[in-house]
């Protein structure tokens, strides 16, 4: 898996998504929380971009879902 410093990866059995702020040797991402991993799908379930991420946060962000009918 190739990630870069800025993107965004969720782990396995967690739904928040965690900033890649930086990359040591041997492919290890350090999380915005401190946690490191191994860049590779036996810890990381999902990783996006920036732009990516940015993207799925403004779809499903409160403002942009419709109000239920009849509200």
């Amino acid at each position: 898996m190739i990630l870069f410093i800025g993107d965004f990866v969720r782990l396995h059995d967690e739904e928040e998504w965690l900033a890649v702020t930086d990359i040591e040797p041997y492919d290890i991402c350090v999380l915005q929380n401190g946690i490191r991993v191994c860049a590779s799908e036996e810890y990381i379930a999902e990783a996006k971009s920036s732009n990516e991420y940015m993207d799925l946060k403004q779809s499903t962000s409160w403002e942009s879902r419709p109000w239920p009918r009849g509200h």
